[in-house]
């Protein structure tokens, strides 16, 4: 059986070489090849060794292709945690003739709640960097909301949607280059922050204390919490039962056809929280009212 390359999957925490692990820094060290973005690689390349500067999976898969197993070590050098929202998984999957290992690191949520002295395992975690999540339901949901940003999904407009929905006086924290010497912690309220300039590569920690969840165990929700006008709604006891009989699991993909005022729609979104629904209405009437009625839940 031929030997396989052995690449190292390092997670090098915030950036600053001060909170690698004693593990991962070995790890570093027995590698002679080293691949990450320039930031990452500025505090760990030295002379002996073969630097590349790339994150993409192709790259690094076409770098591991042409190094030679008996000589080569290949350490990948990833932010933060491997296992948490990494590059890590990514690169593991594509490269099947590897020993991939991995080392752990520092993440941005464990680092950040640190220094604003909070405790984090009763904190909902959300990504806004290159995925679509929903992030006012978090807050509205939990008293604690941990999210990345990214991209389009900066602090400032995040906030701005908070605020569209009622949630302006939440307490946000964001945190930017965290462990670095210009590292930054503001703090204020959404509405507040919403006003403000930040990196889109930040991290938040949302607190609501007036955070209220809609769902339960029973199906079928009063139906006082929705608004309604002369638009037919399906009522309290007929959604409970169906709901009960669709049984809907929380990553289904759904279509309400006749959505109404949207009291279905929202029932089933709540249940299927990690999936899609898709209301059809043609009433335009009706269509503003499940907007609404979207919009409030």
């Amino acid at each position: 059986m031929s030997q396989k390359l052995r690449v190292n999957i390092v997670g090098i925490g915030p950036g600053n070489p001060d909170l690698l692990t004693g593990e991962a820094r070995q790890a570093i060290a027995s590698s002679n090849i080293l691949i990450g973005d320039k930031r990452m690689l500025a505090a760990f390349a030295d002379s002996s060794k073969t630097v590349y500067d790339t994150i993409k999976t192709a790259a690094i898969a076409e770098i591991a292709a042409q190094a030679q197993p008996d000589k080569d070590v290949l350490a990948v050098l990833v932010s933060g945690d491997v296992g948490f929202f990494s590059l890590a998984k990514t690169i593991s999957g594509k490269l099947p003739d590897c020993e991939c290992v991995r080392y752990c690191g520092i993440s941005s949520l464990v680092y950040f709640s640190s220094k604003l002295q909070l405790s984090w395992d009763d904190a909902k975690i959300v990504s806004m960097h290159g995925r679509t999540q929903n992030l006012v339901a978090a807050v509205a949901r939990n008293k604690k909301v941990f999210s990345l940003t990214g991209g389009e999904n900066s602090p400032q407009k995040l906030c701005a949607q908070l605020c569209e929905h009622g949630l302006g006086q939440v307490q946000v924290y964001v945190g930017e280059n965290l462990s670095y010497p210009e590292e930054k912690i503001t703090s204020g309220t959404a509405e507040e922050i919403s006003a403000l300039d930040f990196p889109s590569l930040s991290v938040m920690m949302i607190l609501n204390e007036d955070a209220q969840s809609f769902t339960s165990t029973v199906h079928g929700l009063a139906d006082d919490l929705f608004q309604r006008s002369k638009v037919p709604m399906t009522k309290q006891e007929v959604r409970s039962v169906s709901m009960s009989k669709l049984q809907p699991k929380a990553t289904d993909i759904i279509y309400d056809i006749g959505a109404g005022t949207g009291s279905c729609s929202i029932e089933l979104a709540l249940l299927a929280s990690r999936g899609k629904v898709w209301a059809f209405e043609r009433n335009p009437v009706a269509v503003e009212l499940l907007g609404k009625n979207k919009a409030l839940f």
